[in-house]
């Protein structure tokens, strides 16, 4: 995990490994990014994608309103 800090925002990168229940493993990239105010998360970002998997796991790294 890499953090940085910058006044009221923070950006975190990280691995999430996803173990699926036929066995499969996939492992996504995050970067989050946020801003704080008065100790809480007024906003997030976040930007993933698959870095090991298959196709279908694109839908573990796709984002939805």
């Amino acid at each position: 995990m890499d953090a940085c800090v910058c006044a009221d925002r923070l950006a975190e990168r990280h691995i999430a490994t996803v173990s699926h229940l036929d066995g499969k493993v996939s492992k996504l990239e995050v970067y989050v990014f946020m801003r704080i105010r008065g100790n809480k998360i007024v906003a997030l970002d976040e930007v993933s994608r698959v870095i090991e998997g298959n196709d279908d796991d694109r839908k573990l790294a796709s984002a939805t309103n």
